[in-house]
Order: structure tokens, then C-alpha cells, then sequence
């Protein structure tokens, strides 16, 4: 079957609309078919290849967005990414999607602000499902390894808009009760030293 421009973009448009409306079953269905299938054969006879490649990188990115941030496979990312063309595992799209997934395997808090900061507003859809859990595996490590640590970058690193959201964060994971006496100026004490 031949994939004319129309095609490609009712195929774009589609995958758009279900990640707007965060229906994952059926934007995996829609890029998977993009990716694999109708990418392929129009580049086969097209004529714009700039354009094609950057809308091409920013769909493969989703797809591997998928699979890093909602399915969480890394396998099934690593095979996606493996099997693209050189030109488009080296696009910046395509690494940005190789970027998260790194920085989710190895818990990098630090890495995953940054990411957070520069994402578009689409790429945040697939972190947002990521950032439960990746909030509570840095407030494990930060706790394991701080008894103090300054409000604001508790903030900035367990990516909350707002101060209420992390004092409603810490109240639940370090005990509604004493949550007074754990926030105390600019510092949150993050455990209590053992008294001998």
C-alpha cells in the first residue's frame, strides 16, 4: 500500500488527538502503524525529506516516550531504537527520548528536573505518568542520604509546582503529625538522628 502525504498526515493528526486525550491504547496502536509502517513506505517517495524526517523524529520520540514513561519496557524501546536509520537515532528528538529513558533507569533526579524543565508540552504527558514513581525513589535516596535538606530544592528535585503540593507529599510519607516539626524554615529534616 502506498502512503501519499494526505495519509501520513491523517496518521499524525490521529496519534495527536489520542495523546491530547491521553487514550494510550490507541496512540500506541496509531504510532506504531507511523513508525513502522507509514513513515517507511512514504519516504520511499518523497519528495520532502527535511520535513518528513523532523515530523518522522518527533512521532519515533513519542513511541520511544511510550515505552520509557508508560509501559516502562526498556527492551521494547531498545529494539525500536535499534532499528532506526542512523539519520534519525541521532536526531535530537530521538535522543531527548534515549535522555529519559537513562535518566529513569538510573534515577537521576537531577537529570530528570532538567528533562522536566526543557520538555514540550507533549513529552510531559508521558513524564507526568512517570513521576510518581520516580518522586519516590528520590525522596528514598535523598532520605537515605540527608537528615536536612533545603525546602526549595526538595522542591525543584521531586518536581512540584507548588510548596502545598510537597508539604501534602511529605505529610503522607513522613507522617502528617510531625510534619511541623520537620519543616522549619528553609530546611526539611528528611529523618531524625537516633539518640545513643
Amino acid at each position: 500500500m502506498r502512503y501519499d502525504a494526505f495519509a501520513v498526515e491523517v496518521y499524525e493528526k490521529s496519534a495527536s488527538l489520542c495523546l491530547t486525550a491521553r487514550n494510550f491504547p490507541e496512540l500506541l496502536k496509531s504510532l506504531i502503524s507511523l513508525v513502522n509502517v507509514v513513515y517507511p513506505e512514504h519516504l520511499k517517495s518523497a519528495r520532502s525529506h527535511s520535513r518528513s524526517l523532523s515530523n518522522r523524529a518527533t512521532h519515533t520520540s513519542y513511541l520511544l516516550l511510550y515505552f520509557a514513561c508508560y509501559s516502562r519496557s526498556a527492551s521494547e524501546f531498545m529494539g525500536i531504537y535499534r532499528s532506526l536509520p542512523l539519520d534519525l537515532q541521532l536526531h535530537d528528538r530521538v535522543q531527548f527520548a534515549l535522555t529519559v529513558l537513562r535518566a529513569i533507569r538510573r534515577c537521576d533526579y537531577v537529570r530528570l528536573r532538567d528533562i522536566w524543565d526543557t520538555a514540550q508540552a507533549e513529552d510531559r504527558v508521558f513524564l507526568e505518568d512517570v513521576l510518581a514513581s520516580q518522586r519516590q525513589k528520590t525522596f528514598g535516596v535523598l532520605r537515605k542520604a540527608y537528615y536536612t535538606y533545603p525546602t526549595k530544592m526538595l522542591q525543584k528535585y521531586l518536581v512540584f509546582s507548588t510548596t502545598e503540593e510537597m508539604t501534602d507529599f511529605l505529610g503522607k510519607n513522613l507522617g502528617e503529625e510531625s510534619l511541623a516539626e520537620r519543616i522549619k524554615g528553609e530546611t526539611v529534616h528528611l529523618r531524625i538522628p537516633k539518640r545513643r
